[in-house]
């Protein structure tokens, strides 16, 4: 064979070495240039290749060909890589609690359910069990990339017991076996068949739709208990590749760590990957005390086989009690597993993994715009440290009261005297906010103070400019490390509006991202980000309080430690 086999990974060459038929079929994945991609189709199909798919995140095709075409493949400048479609498998109500979602009055967590995020699972599709889609269906799409079917089904049953564990109800068992984010919504992909398997462009293609419905169903993160073995860098697997590209597009991807423990070295791909959350499991001793809790000894440990720290956190995932899809594959070879008529227990760190994205639903549920870095980190961080080596655990065993306190979610709020839905207007984030907000400013008499880190729309400034003008004292405290923002003031100070640096605030409840607006000093306006600041839990869109003069006063005093000492003159 002529040219150089630098551009295929080590399934391709392992393959290779040990097929004697060259003319028998094989599936590739090609990832090509990006300034290429047209050219490199033609070129494919002119080489004989059967283009199958095209993963645009990834600028890859998967192509069906024999490895007689492999020379042409290689010496063509516009592939960069080429990779096997190697196969892909599953990593197979005291849970939940052990990790600090109680949903009691002690902990005060009863609004806590993740309503409102969605939450994106690739796996071996899903049952339309009672506690997904009871009082409310939260299955709000299904994709089958495997037989091409339109209605939620599961014939493995993994998916299903997957989902349960994130976002099961428990209205089949009185609440008693929910999942962590029991009101978040779900988007399943059926990716594997019913025996647990299926290709790595499976799970590509699942990705794929996902990242392009991202908008549309508000998908703020993935989970995947699924893998396969890690033989080369996560730099050069599709898997992992597209992976990141949702990551980075702001969806949280957390993956199971395997079940290959409890030798060192066993962390599968896609967990290898830095930036995605791997999750191992611990075995909780069926309690709500973690001080008995040990890592289980299936869980695949670190260091990966690049010498990276894996597993990042752990959660529990043994004996886990979730959702029963009826006659599937599992359920028909482990009668014995099933608990009642509804529910089934598996272990393994493909329950753990639902567990801990669950716990990230709650947390996106209390401040939606959190990124997939801070995710992690309020994760990380928050974990309970568990004495064993680190190459088993990471950070320790996902502690949501613990990541709360470092979001800062279980901060006292202020008392406003009112009751919402009272002396409170609740509006939704839509289209009709910047019109509402315009309608406060063109009825403003006196003054306004406004306190956000960025302020673009054009039609706003304006309308501030055209305020200032008419002698009402306009006040904005902007981060001017922003470049944007700079020439945003510079047009301001021009029209008299008075502008500030946005300022380190003294209050702890502050970190700089808290958006307001104080209105003729009776009214107060609220973004997205400051809602957690108020007693309306779950109410986190929009909200405008009417004649609160306590609530004023709040604001009020915290723009003062906002915007700094200096007015910002040029």
């Amino acid at each position: 064979m002529h040219g150089t086999l630098s551009k295929c990974d080590e399934f391709v060459i392992k393959v290779l070495q040990e097929e004697e038929n060259l003319n028998k079929k094989v599936k590739l994945l090609v990832e090509v240039k990006k300034e290429e991609v047209v050219g490199a189709r033609n070129f494919l199909v002119s080489c004989g290749c059967d283009v199958k798919m095209h993963f645009s995140a990834i600028n890859t095709y998967l192509i069906e060909t024999d490895f007689n075409t492999l020379t042409d493949l290689i010496n063509s400048h516009s592939i960069v890589r080429i990779s096997y479609d190697r196969e892909v498998w599953t990593l197979l109500d005291v849970a939940v609690k052990s990790i600090g979602v109680q949903r009691d009055l002690v902990n005060n967590l009863t609004e806590h359910t993740g309503s409102g995020v969605t939450v994106g699972i690739l796996d071996t599709g899903v049952y339309p069990h009672k506690d997904l889609i009871t009082p409310k269906n939260r299955v709000i799409a299904f994709k089958d990339f495997i037989d091409g079917k339109k209605e939620p089904y599961d014939d493995n049953g993994h998916g299903t017991h997957v989902a349960g564990c994130a976002l099961g109800n428990g209205y089949s068992s009185d609440g008693k076996y929910q999942g962590t984010a029991p009101k978040a919504n779900l988007v399943a992909a059926k990716v594997l068949d019913s025996m647990g398997r299926g290709n790595v462009s499976n799970i590509i293609s699942g990705v794929q739709w996902m990242i392009d419905n991202k908008e549309k169903y508000n998908i703020r993160i993935i989970s995947l208990s699924l893998g396969s073995s890690a033989l080369k860098s996560y730099k050069e697997d599709p898997l992992c590749l597209i992976l990141e590209k949702a990551w980075d597009l702001g969806i949280t991807v957390f993956v199971a760590a395997g079940n290959s423990g409890p030798s060192k070295n066993t962390i599968g791909s896609p967990a290898v990957h830095p930036k995605l959350i791997a999750v191992g499991a611990i075995d909780d001793k069926n309690t709500i005390d973690n001080t008995d809790d040990h890592v289980a000894d299936f869980s695949s440990r670190g260091p990966t086989i690049f010498g990276g720290d894996k597993p990042d956190i752990v959660a529990p995932g043994t004996n886990i009690i979730a959702l029963r899809a009826p006659n599937s594959y599992t359920d028909r070879m482990k009668p014995d597993f099933r608990i009642g008529d509804q529910y089934f227990t598996l272990s393994g760190t493909s329950m753990a993994t639902p567990i801990a994205a669950g716990m990230a639903a709650l947390l996106l549920e209390q401040k939606n715009d959190l990124k997939p870095d801070e995710i992690k980190h309020l994760m990380m961080e928050g974990a309970l440290n568990i004495d064993e080596d680190k190459y088993a655990y990471g950070k320790g065993l996902i502690n949501y009261i613990k990541s709360l306190k470092l979001l800062g979610g279980d901060k006292e709020k202020p008392n406003t005297g009112t009751v919402p839905g009272e002396t409170s207007l609740l509006i939704n984030w839509g289209s009709d906010i910047p019109k509402l907000f315009e309608k406060e400013i063109r009825e403003l008499k006196n003054s306004i103070f406004i306190a956000t880190p960025v302020i673009t729309d054009v039609s706003l400034i304006k309308l501030l400019c055209e305020a200032s003008l008419k002698k009402i004292s306009v006040n904005i405290a902007l981060d001017l490390n922003i470049k944007v923002n700079q020439q945003i003031a510079q047009y301001f100070s021009k029209y008299g509006v008075k502008v500030f640096q946005l300022g380190k605030s003294s209050s702890s409840d502050l970190q700089g991202d808290t958006s307001f607006a104080i209105v003729d000093n009776r009214k107060v306006l609220l973004s997205s980000s400051a809602w957690r600041y108020l007693s309306y839990s779950g109410q986190r869109e929009f909200v405008i309080n009417l004649e609160d003069r306590s609530l004023v006063l709040y604001f009020m005093d915290l723009f003062k430690q906002l915007k700094g000492n200096n007015v910002y003159t040029f």
